[in-house]
Parts: structure tokens; sequence; C-alpha cells
């Protein structure tokens, strides 16, 4: 796994890049793939931890994924996520911008109905793997093992085809807290809303 954050995301938007000018219009093979950038809004922002508290966040994510099927569907993808912070030492009222870096691969199944040629809306639930791979250093002596570092999140959402263009909204539920820490109450729990390309 590579240390540095921000090579993985150079890397995902160089795919992202290359794949996006040969994408064409393919809704009728039995394997797709798909790159994609979504904004994630969390939902629950409660105590973090006895001794740390999380103000803000904000979170994106980039990636791409592979579907097989027609009207029933399998898809795995792989993402990048990328959580920026702001937390609060409440032992010394001390608080410090961090970013966290999280692999996530969801593995979805997907019923699609088509509405008119090449444009298709797809309901979706799955599983997915959360990895936390990356904690930028920071000033209140939060350290990594503060965090749950293997998590997993249960997904359930829609999405749009619209020829060549994919839009999904989909709602991830964690199966643990944030923390590891006992009395975690916070969990990164997310409203997702991503737009790609289907190639």
């Amino acid at each position: 796994m590579m240390k540095n954050h921000k090579l993985i995301v150079a890397l995902i938007l160089l795919w992202l890049c290359n794949t996006s000018l040969f994408a064409q219009n393919r809704n009728n093979r039995l394997v797709r793939g798909g790159v994609h950038f979504g904004f994630e809004i969390p939902v629950n922002n409660k105590t973090f931890s006895p001794d740390f508290t999380i103000y803000k966040s904000l979170n994106f994510k980039v990636g791409g994924m592979v579907r097989i099927g027609y009207d029933f569907a399998g898809q795995v993808g792989f993402y990048y996520d990328i959580n920026k912070l702001q937390v609060e030492n409440t032992q010394t009222n001390a608080n410090s911008a961090i970013e966290l870096g999280v692999l996530k691969i969801p593995f979805l199944f997907s019923y699609g109905y088509a509405f008119s040629k090449n444009n298709v809306l797809r309901f979706n639930i799955g599983l997915q793997y959360d990895a936390l791979v990356h904690m930028s250093k920071n000033k209140i002596d939060l350290n990594k093992k503060a965090f749950t570092i293997h998590n997993m999140s249960v997904l359930g959402g829609i999405g749009v085809d619209l020829k060549n263009i994919s839009i999904d909204i989909s709602y991830e539920k964690a199966v643990k807290a944030m923390a590891s820490a006992n009395g975690s109450k916070r969990y990164a729990d997310m409203i997702c809303i991503m737009l790609g390309v289907v190639f």
C-alpha cells in the first residue's frame, strides 16, 4: 500500500482522464466499467470519544467500478476517500486539522430498469469494506490507533445511467464506530453523491 495518499489520488485521476476519453455507448455489454468522483455528507455527528471531539468534516472520494450483468447485475468498486476533519482535544481544548485516507471497496447488487433507450434507473444494495490507510500529523496527540482501522458498511441507494453518464445517490451505514475507544457514538454514516462515466 502506498504511503503517499496524494500519489494514490493522482493515479486514480489520471486513470479517470484516460478512460473517459474512450467512453462509448455500450449499455448492451455484459461487462461495463466506470470512473467516479463524489462527495459524502456525514449524518452522524455524535461524540467521537471521551477525549476528542470532531466538529467539522469534509469528505470526497474518487475511484472506479466494474459491473457484470444486464437487468440484474453485480458490481465491485475501488475508491479512495479523503476525510478532512477539525478535531478538538477535550482535555487541553487544543484543536487541529486532520486528514484521513480511507480505502473503500463496495460490493453491490443492482436491478436496472431501462426507462428509455440507453437510459437506465438502478436500485443498489450491498456491503462495503473500509480500511483506514493514512492519517496526517496533528498537534493534539491523536494517533491512528484511536480510530477503527477496519470497518464494514451496509449500502443502499439509487442510480441513473444517462448514456455514458452515471449519477448515484447512496446511504452508507457503518457497522462499527469511528473510534476504537469504548463509548464512541460517532459512526462513519454517509449520504454519498457520485458522478461518473461508464464505458
